[in-house]
């Protein structure tokens, strides 16, 4: 199961490549892509244990402010006898750019939760490669999270 997680992502991160050099050439957009960690708790981390995943995003922006869209997919593991669970998620919301620093607001929709969930997040971002952390709530828990990946 992790091995094809690992070949999924990495797939995933090999197809977003050609993008870079178009969307190099925009100002003020950017796409990227990476890796997440992330640990459930309250209710629904009462029936799963921490799982492993993938992202995609896009960013807009001018000097502080901006705006970015993201697709995730976490698959995490069942507690006991329950049964693994893969999440698929799609988040957008502002962006505060802080220098190497941004902070973000998510608003976004997770299946398997069927819930719509909300994630302040920070990020640093040195070069191409970004790590972040956060949080994100939703009726009856909520998992935090964390990231690193690679901006175009």
């Amino acid at each position: 199961m992790l091995r094809q997680l690992r070949t999924a992502t990495l797939s995933i991160l090999l197809g977003a490549l050609p993008l870079g050099s178009v969307v190099a050439q925009l100002p003020g957009i950017g796409l990227g892509a990476g890796v997440r960690y992330a640990a459930p708790s309250g209710d629904f981390g009462n029936a799963l244990d921490p799982g492993y995943g993938g992202y995609l995003k896009a960013e807009v922006g001018a000097l502080l402010i901006g705006v970015a869209a993201e697709a995730n997919l976490t698959r995490f593991g069942g507690a006991g006898t329950a049964d693994d669970v893969t999440v698929f998620g799609i988040q957008a919301g502002p962006r505060l750019s802080l220098g190497l620093l941004k902070a973000g607001l998510d608003i976004g929709w997770y299946s398997e939760v069927e819930e719509t969930g909300y994630t302040p997040s920070l990020s640093l971002g040195l070069g191409p490669l970004e790590g972040g952390a956060g949080i994100t709530f939703f009726d009856g828990g909520r998992w935090v999270f964390l990231r690193a990946g690679v901006r175009f």
